[in-house]
């Protein structure tokens, strides 16, 4: 499942990368080879630690940049910040795990990276309009036919 996971995270990379690409026919410059590599860097971390607390400033020092810099390779390269990006990385690896594990939702919001399960239930909604029970009630419905 792990090397599923790192698989599947790279290829979302590399989509998003596409996309800011597709705007540009080409790297205008130095600075945005720059960004293009700190942002890789920052994102590899990200998904290596998602499952620990980790801040702004953890995200930076992994690309050796301040934090005002971090912030603005996140925002040239995927259009949002790096705590948006954290939460929608496990978000997405909390609908894996709601379709493919029996691990009740407690387990699930902690091994996202989540101390506090009703912050977890919270996030989900807003991001998918229902919750993560629900989530696994109409998957595993959908699966049945």
């Amino acid at each position: 499942m792990r090397e599923y996971d790192i698989s599947l995270l790279i290829t979302v990379i590399w989509r998003h990368l596409l996309l800011c690409f597709e705007k540009q026919d080409y790297i205008q410059n130095k600075k945005q080879i720059a960004w293009v590599e700190r942002t890789q860097v920052m994102l590899t971390f990200i998904r290596q630690n998602y499952t620990k607390q980790i801040s702004l400033t953890d995200i930076a020092k992994s690309a050796m940049v301040s934090n005002a810099e971090c912030n603005r390779c996140f925002r040239n390269m995927l259009h949002i910040t790096p705590y948006e990006y954290l939460i929608q990385y496990r978000l997405k690896v909390a609908l894996e795990l709601l379709s493919f594990s029996e691990w009740n939702i407690t387990e699930i919001s902690q091994k996202i990276g989540y101390n506090n399960v009703t912050h977890f239930i919270q996030t989900f909604r807003r991001k998918y309009g229902i919750s993560p029970k629900q989530y696994r009630i109409t998957k595993h419905n959908e699966e049945q036919y």
